[in-house]
């Protein structure tokens, strides 16, 4: 009853919006989001920052929650996220670009352009209507509210694109099959990225470095996420005995579990929490191996062909929990349900056949490898400001 009375509320608080919104003129700017104002990051980072470089003179917005701090350029103006400017930013601005979703209270007008990037991709996790049994029913409003929105999604694959027409309520609006701007940062590395990261985090140039980036689980099984059951020195020993040289483990919970991130876990020289480190994509080109449960990450990971291991302790409960598009097991990925396995894993790890792997899976979900695909989104969005 509860949330009935709540979506009614916020289905009022819209159309009580859209009218005060034919008093207040459109203006030729750009508002950005990222997991609700939590983070300066995912494909809109990278679509905001191309943006800026083809066209300067635009206002840029990105949205900001309260107890979060998001590092974006100087050319960023940054709004707090439920405030008053948030509100009125959403109902003038000509053009959205998001990652995740609009407020259920949230109205769009008709010369308004939504641009929905999603932020996953390639991935383990079923999501929106594929998992509707597990909404509750704000959720779903949200996400079905959402999607009527949407003008434009992004794709970086035929399967993903397969899945978003399912999965976002039978949607039928226009998908960009361009690859992810997210993504293209791996086919460029900068070299300057792998000093960065380890004179942020203080670590020696010989070291090598694995991200451990757990994914956010809704519910947890007895022994709790699944980053508390990992034996990190176990790791670091083995990861040192298959190449000889010396390793460090750096730490990067969900946004959704950052708050957590400072005493989840008992850090040392070796084990390094990287949970506040301002860039993903950064992060995970300057590492030299990379480990999830099912985060969509390591496919991002994987398009610089570096080894990717899964680590997921908790498979049974989350496949009937959460759900997945992909058995872990029929993946290029190294699979372990144990500490125990994923050592056994690391150590009899054959890098040629890995690689081969991840060829024939990309072929087989028909992966497009992105060519200016921030660009061609920011010419999309140039014609909307018109």
């Amino acid at each position: 009853m509860k949330d009935n009375i709540k979506i009614v509320i916020y289905k009022i608080a819209e159309k009580i919006l859209y009218v005060l919104a034919f008093f207040m003129p459109l203006k030729k700017r750009v508002v950005f989001s990222n997991f609700s104002g939590k983070r300066y990051g995912d494909n809109p980072k990278y679509i905001s920052e191309k943006f800026h470089e083809m066209y300067p003179d635009y206002e840029l917005i990105w949205f900001e929650k309260a107890g979060y701090h998001i590092e974006a350029p100087d050319y960023v103006t940054i709004v707090r996220w439920g405030s008053f400017r948030m509100i009125t930013s959403l109902l003038t601005s000509k053009v959205w670009v998001d990652s995740h979703l609009k407020p259920l209270w949230c109205p769009k007008r008709k010369k308004q352009f939504y641009i929905e990037t999603w932020h996953g991709g390639l991935g383990f996790k079923k999501i929106e209507k594929d998992v509707e049994d597990k909404m509750d029913k704000i959720s779903i409003a949200a996400s079905k509210h959402n999607t009527k929105l949407v003008d434009l999604l992004i794709s970086n694959s035929e399967w993903l694109s397969d899945i978003y027409r399912r999965a976002f309520w039978g949607y039928d609006g226009e998908i960009l099959l361009c690859g992810y701007p997210k993504e293209e940062v791996f086919y460029h590395v900068n070299p300057s990225v792998f000093s960065e990261v380890r004179s942020y985090f203080g670590i020696a140039k010989d070291v090598k470095l694995a991200l451990y980036a757990p994914t956010f689980c809704e519910t947890h099984p007895e022994g709790g996420p699944n980053f508390k059951k990992l034996d990190y020195e176990k790791l670091v020993a083995a990861l040192e005995e298959k190449t000889g040289t010396p390793w460090v483990i750096i730490v990067r919970l969900h946004p959704l579990d950052i708050k957590m991130a400072e005493h989840a876990i008992d850090y040392t020289d070796k084990i390094i929490n990287g949970s506040d480190y301002p860039g993903m994509q950064e992060l995970t080109m300057a590492s030299d191996l990379f480990i999830t449960d099912y985060s969509s990450g390591i496919f991002d990971y994987a398009y610089m062909e570096k080894p990717g291991f899964l680590f997921a302790p908790d498979r049974k409960n989350y496949e009937e929990e959460r759900g997945v598009y992909l058995s872990l097991e029929n993946t290029p990925f190294p699979f372990a349900e144990s500490t125990e396995r994923l050592v056994d894993n690391v150590l009899s790890f054959d890098e040629e056949a890995y690689v081969a792997g991840l060829r024939d899976f990309m072929k087989e979900v028909q992966h497009v490898v992105p060519h200016n695909s921030a660009e061609q989104i920011c010419k999309i969005m140039k014609e909307h400001l018109s």
